[in-house]
């Protein structure tokens, strides 16, 4: 029996700023002045910081404000993501594939998860979007635990 394999059904899923590059491949697009409105009213210097380093708050960032969506992904999975309020709301409204957001309670001294991935949350499309929040998991948690001596390996 003959199973056909479809190339194009392909999940993305990306931890910090992978969560936010994931959110690329779905459709998101930067907007430097979201960024920079957020920045003003929530300074947190690690989101800002990055944020300037990657020209986010320019008016025009290099490629992020045109759609890299890619039509080959069919579902992303954003982890614990970082600058999800430099996306334009527009842009998040029209994300066409299911988006699940796993975000961490315990804050680590970047944005609360409402100003942070709660905003992605709440700007996607209600019914292709599932966000779940683990009240006791902090930033890390989402990463796996390392092996025996895996200092020894990376040395």
């Amino acid at each position: 029996m003959q199973h056909s394999l479809n190339l194009f059904d392909i999940s993305a899923i990306g931890h910090l700023l992978g969560g936010w590059t994931v959110m690329f491949l779905a459709g998101a697009q930067v907007d430097s002045e979201v960024f920079s409105h957020g920045c003003h009213l929530h300074p947190n210097p690690r989101i800002c910081g990055v944020g300037r380093e990657m020209n986010l708050m320019t008016p025009v960032a290099p490629r992020l404000n045109q759609s890299l969506r890619d039509p080959r992904i069919k579902r992303v999975v954003s982890l614990d993501l970082g600058l999800a309020h430099s996306f334009s709301m527009q842009s998040l409204a029209k994300v066409r594939i299911p988006v699940l957001i796993l975000g961490a309670g315990v804050d680590i001294g970047d944005l609360p998860e409402d100003k942070e991935f709660g905003f992605l949350a709440r700007h996607l499309p209600a019914r292709l979007t599932q966000y779940i929040v683990f009240e006791n998991a902090a930033h890390f948690s989402f990463l796996q635990l390392c092996k025996p001596n895996a200092s020894v390996l990376l040395n």
